[in-house]
């Protein structure tokens, strides 16, 4: 019986030598894998990090883009206001000139014809003149005539 005790107690101490060096490697593996994890949540705190200054960074030029779009609109609507009335004021501009050109044109229309008349009138008198003129030579001549009758008359 002592033999059998003792074979059964090798066998069970066998046993238990495999299930500990089973229970060994497993506990090396899980501290190999508990490792591996530690050095994932390391990796994984420091992108966490990395990611939490870009978002820092991406709110602060965000920020910045969001300020100098609301300058730019400001601008924007200043400069759509700015243009506005410079098209208001060359309309108006345009239409002055336009009356002005009209006018001109009236004003040098009436002067053409002011000139007309007066060319007109400068021919006629030209013609009245040289009419007269000639009217005067007649009677020039006929006033010699009649001198020189005169002067064969005797008194």
């Amino acid at each position: 019986m002592k033999t059998v005790t003792r074979n059964n107690a090798r066998t069970t101490q066998s046993d238990l030598e495999y299930k500990c060096e089973k229970l060994v490697k497993e506990k090396n593996a899980l501290s190999d894998q508990l490792q591996e994890f530690q050095e994932a949540v390391n990796e994984l705190q420091v992108q966490s990090q990395c990611q939490l200054e870009d978002k820092r960074q991406l709110s602060a030029v965000l920020s910045e883009t969001q300020r100098n779009l609301s300058e730019a609109e400001r601008k924007n609507l200043s400069l759509d206001n700015e243009l506005h009335e410079l098209k208001k004021l060359r309309t108006e501009e345009n239409e002055e000139w336009e009356k002005f050109q009209n006018d001109l044109l009236t004003s040098v229309r009436v002067a053409n014809d002011f000139k007309t008349e007066a060319q007109q009138e400068l021919q006629r008198m030209i013609l009245e003149n040289k009419t007269y003129r000639e009217r005067e030579r007649q009677l020039k001549t006929e006033i010699d005539k009649l001198k020189g009758r005169f002067t064969l008359l005797p008194f």
